[in-house]
């Protein structure tokens, strides 16, 4: 059976989403886009629609933000974690003060005028624990093909798969070109266990603090 071509369209990018998509219409029809910014003119590849939900990913820009840079991750574009670093920071912080100002808008909130949103320090290295997701039966994304490892984090919206993290710039500088994950051991563990095999499982490392026990 050959497969269904997926449609493509042009879509003027008008303002951003709470989940961090932005969008625009097509006729009446919504579309959301991954990777885009408001203000841009991109052809989509419409790829997931549910009810009234229809999104895509860009497939090429006609008019492209000035906010627009190059990821500073590789992974950046299909994992789960950063969906804002094609977007300069300065432009993060305007899109996230105004993802507020119209979700107070909607439901008719009247508030003081709303601050800028204040400035981090750090735009790397910021956080001291990461969440891996794993399973026995290696289900792996297919940017990731010939490399079985089972563990490492969801690509994007799709919970029931994981890639193999190489690198990971949220953790603490410098930053680990190979992030350390206990990955055959922890396994072989959950194989003991004799927990059925397409079962995904979480595991939470801290990096530079010590683990203190949780009291019952």
């Amino acid at each position: 059976m050959s497969k269904q071509r997926k449609t493509s369209y042009t879509v003027n990018l008008g303002d951003i989403h709470s989940a961090g998509r932005a969008y625009g219409y097509v006729g009446k029809n919504k579309i959301y886009v991954d990777g885009g910014i408001p203000h841009e003119r991109v052809s989509a590849v419409l790829e997931r629609t549910k009810h009234k939900f229809r999104g895509g990913k860009i497939a090429s820009i006609h008019i492209a933000s000035p906010s627009r840079v190059v990821p500073f991750c590789r992974h950046a574009g299909w994992c789960g974690g950063c969906n804002w670093q094609h977007m300069d920071y300065s432009a993060q912080l305007r899109w996230k003060k105004q993802i507020l100002i119209n979700a107070l808008n909607k439901y008719a909130i009247e508030t003081p005028e709303i601050p800028n949103v204040a400035a981090s320090p750090l735009l790397q290295g910021y956080r001291n624990k990461a969440e891996y997701a794993f399973n026995t039966s290696c289900r792996i994304h297919p940017d990731e093909a010939g490399v079985c490892a089972g563990i490492g984090f969801h690509v994007g919206d799709l919970r029931d798969t994981v890639f193999d993290v190489k690198e990971c710039f949220l953790l603490p500088a410098p930053p680990p070109t190979a992030v350390p994950k206990p990955t055959f051991a922890v396994i072989d563990v959950v194989d003991s266990l004799s927990v059925p095999r397409s079962f995904f499982y979480c595991l939470t490392i801290t990096y530079g603090r010590k683990a203190v026990p949780k009291r019952r």
